[in-house]
């Protein structure tokens, strides 16, 4: 709550993350270390937009694909408001709505070449080991046939080699734990042998006994009504089988706003 009042983002985006961090004066010190070199475009001006920039470069983002998101969420929210105009013909908002679908596609271009690169470019992967836990999650639901996800493996093997760390960093959020904990035996093995394989063996079975365990949990405190919902939105999830999209945060509402546009609600429903 200090850190919302003082609009701390960078402190609330770690904190976020990290929800063992709980010394906000430690946080801010790591904080300051960790991002001084880091500068906000001056072109990203409302504190949602500020917000999206401080949440992707948090979340492992290059400063370029931050920069882009938080544009985009700027436009997002120019044409939210420009859709409460009552006076609006069909054929207007219809023209809005298109603008939305191209926005979309613009996020989900740049997530995508974030996380995997661009080869036809020489754009190296930035965050491979979210493409690897999402191309997983297609191939369990059915969306993806073993040849072509072992061909996406190979060529995001090399770039796996020296980020040991994200890995383990990423395979431990709770979002991907619950994920990770979802797979059948034939997607667990393949994920054990593809990418397990690039931590520690200790690191290797405890990943998977935790990411059992915390999804076991969350049924279990599921109510019937919960677990039909939950089994409708994997559904959902299954047939559109799309890279993250933004949540919409209100300006106004700051500490509302203090969950990230990538963090709950996107990279989760990955």
């Amino acid at each position: 709550m200090e850190a919302a009042e003082r609009d701390e983002i960078y402190v609330l985006r770690e904190m976020e993350y990290h929800p063992e961090k709980r010394n906000v004066d430690e946080v801010r010190a790591e904080v300051e270390e960790k991002y001084r070199n880091i500068l906000m475009p001056e072109d990203i001006v409302t504190f949602a937009a500020q917000s999206t920039f401080a949440a992707a470069i948090v979340a492992g983002y290059s400063q370029s694909s931050s920069a882009e998101l938080a544009r985009c969420r700027m436009e997002s929210d120019t044409l939210s408001a420009q859709l409460d105009n009552p006076n609006l013909t069909d054929e207007e908002r219809q023209a809005i709505h298109r603008q939305f679908l191209a926005l979309h596609k613009r996020k989900h271009d740049v997530i995508k070449k974030d996380w995997g690169g661009d080869n036809a470019r020489g754009i190296k992967p930035n965050q491979p080991e979210k493409l690897l836990v999402h191309m997983f999650g297609k191939f369990h639901a059915g969306k993806m046939d073993k040849k072509e996800l072992v061909a996406i493996m190979a060529d995001l093997q090399p770039h796996l080699k020296d980020r040991q760390p994200q890995l383990l960093e990423y395979l431990q959020r709770k979002h991907v734990q619950a994920k990770i904990g979802r797979f059948n035996d034939k997607t667990r093995d393949l994920f054990a042998q593809y990418v397990l394989n690039e931590l520690p063996d200790n690191e290797q079975s405890r990943i998977m006994e935790s990411a059992q365990r915390y999804y076991a949990k969350i049924r279990e405190n599921l109510t019937s009504d919960q677990k039909a919902i939950a089994v409708a939105k994997n559904i959902s999830a299954t047939r559109d089988n799309i890279l993250p999209q933004q949540h919409n945060l209100s300006v106004q509402e700051k500490r509302a706003a203090m969950p990230s546009a990538l963090n709950h609600g996107n990279e989760r429903t990955v």
